[in-house]
C-alpha cells in the first residue's frame, strides 16, 4: 500500500513500508516495541519527527 508513496527519497519510502509493516504486526505496541532493534527504533522515531 505504501510502496508507491513518493517521499522524494526511495530510502524514506522503504522506511515507511517497513515501519508500517512492523506496526501492523504489533498493533497494540508502541513504535519502540514494534520495531525491536535500536536502528529500527531510531529510524521509526526520526521518520515521525518534523
Amino acid at each position: 500500500m505504501f510502496a508507491l508513496a513518493n517521499l522524494g527519497d526511495p530510502r524514506h519510502t522503504k522506511r515507511l513500508v517497513k515501519l508500517t509493516s512492523d506496526m501492523a504486526e504489533n498493533t497494540s505496541s508502541s513504535i519502540v516495541k514494534a520495531c525491536g532493534t535500536s536502528a529500527k527504533i531510531e529510524g521509526g522515531l526520526s521518520f515521525n519527527s518534523p
